[in-house]
Order: structure tokens, then sequence, then C-alpha cells
């Protein structure tokens, strides 16, 4: 997670950020489950959120669109949940732009709907 790391998101400087407003939740989730069982330091956990929110990127609200969009991509992958949908939809919405993931999961299951490349990739 580019967050944890001092200078993790130079890797994105030439490009334009976009999300949708909930992965600020996860991301802060996923810190906090980190920091609680002691994998990272709770310290670390909270520079990684000034890191992130330091960056410039564009989040998306949940707007009646977007959300529509996204049961519609899982619909139409099968998916139960919408959580990992949103991030689909954002990418089917903002044209040409490509879903830059780790999650092989999430590749595997949308990558036939939008371009989905990990940070590596970039």
């Amino acid at each position: 997670m580019a967050a944890l790391n001092v200078g993790g998101f130079a890797l994105y400087q030439a490009h334009t950020l976009h999300s949708p407003g909930l992965m600020l939740w996860e991301v802060n989730s996923v810190l906090h489950e980190h920091a609680s069982r002691g994998d990272i330091a709770q310290h670390d956990a909270e520079e990684a959120m000034r890191r992130l929110d330091a960056e410039v990127i564009r989040h998306w609200g949940p707007t009646p669109e977007l959300l529509d969009a996204a049961v519609k991509v899982a619909r139409r992958l099968g998916w139960t949940r919408v959580y990992d949908a949103v991030y689909v939809a954002l990418a089917l919405e903002l044209r040409g732009s490509r879903l830059v993931t780790t999650d092989e999961r999430l590749r595997r299951g949308a990558s036939r709907l939008v371009d989905i490349i990990t940070p590596a990739e970039l």
C-alpha cells in the first residue's frame, strides 16, 4: 500500500487519481485492522492516513448514478456485493481510465469490462 511508505505515491505523480469515496473508509479500516493485530504500529497507520489525505485524489461520492452503475456491474459479473463493483463502475464512467489494484481477485473478475493493471504496470 503506497500510503505506508514515504514517497509511496511517487509512482502516481504523472497520473490523475480518482476513487470512490468509500476507498478512504476501506483504507482506514485495513490500517486499523493491521494496527490492532500488531502487524504495524498505530503511529504508522496514522501516518499512512495522513499521507493518503495529502494526495490529490478526486473522491467520487455515492451519487444515484454511480450506485446504479455499480449494481449493474455487480449483476453483470455475478457478484452479490457492490463494493468492488463501485471501483469498476467508476473506471467505466471515466472513459479511457484504468483501474489500478493489487487485488488479483478483482482483476480476474472484472478485467473483461475494464482495463485493470497493478501499480508495477504503470
